[in-house]
């Protein structure tokens, strides 16, 4: 196996790794026992946009910045800010703003939060949730 199949591995390899992470970020709250998991992942995705703010900006992810190196790496050029522009240019063909892309995301994962603070808070207080 080259360094070419290696590179190309890995793009695949983030790309699942990423729509699990999204995955797991909007829906792992629902199902009682994928609850802690979820917790981990909006904890890391939270850590990723915000702490790392001061230096790659609010709503930095990682996760982003390796998968643009690996296509960098393949000779490909990112043409999209996010992954999840990426994806609905790229993977399904819809055009929207970037900043409308950034406002949804920002939005959704905002309520998710919301919704997993409040079903920690519940499940703290009354362990049979």
């Amino acid at each position: 196996m080259g360094g070419a199949d290696i590179l190309w591995f890995l793009d695949w390899a983030l790309h699942g790794v990423h729509l699990a992470v999204i995955a797991v970020n909007l829906l792992g709250w629902w199902h009682p026992a994928s609850r802690t998991l979820h917790r981990w992942f909006v904890a890391v995705t939270l850590t990723s946009w915000v702490v790392f703010a001061p230096w790659y900006g609010l709503g930095y992810c990682f996760l982003t910045d390796w998968h643009w190196s690996i296509k960098q790496h393949l000779g490909q050029s990112p043409m999209h800010a996010s992954y999840v522009q990426h994806v609905l240019v790229e993977g399904l063909g819809v055009r929207l703003a970037d900043g409308v892309v950034d406002a949804i995301v920002a939005l959704t994962f905002a309520a998710i939060v919301v919704v997993t603070a409040k079903q920690w808070w519940r499940q703290r207080n009354d362990p049979a949730v």
